[in-house]
């Protein structure tokens, strides 16, 4: 990637919005993002997506709510945020991984 496709996009600006596949369908908000380091500088690995992230990030158990949360992970490759306020999947929804909480 060259430093003019590179943008910086600023986590409070994704953080909380809706993601929607290429028809339009909502799949989740932006709950939670990872990140690796590499060298000096961090990258984006991983968007943590719906109510299972939510849960996640505000540290709630499965026994609290007595059911099962599921989180979508979307690649850092599966997300387009070119526009930060509207971000679509690049994949299929089923395409993305499933963690039960």
């Amino acid at each position: 990637m060259t430093a003019v496709q590179r943008r910086i996009v600023r986590v409070e600006d994704l953080i909380g919005r809706r993601v929607c596949d290429r028809s339009g369908a909502v799949v989740g908000r932006i709950e939670e993002i990872r990140v690796e380091q590499r060298g000096d500088c961090y990258e984006v690995s991983e968007y943590h997506l719906g109510a299972g992230a939510l849960l996640e990030r505000l540290a709630i158990v499965r026994r609290v709510l007595g059911r099962d949360a599921v989180t979508l992970i979307a690649r850092w490759d599966q997300l387009d945020i070119q526009q930060p306020d509207r971000p679509v999947l690049t994949c299929g929804r089923e395409e993305l991984k499933r963690e039960h909480q």
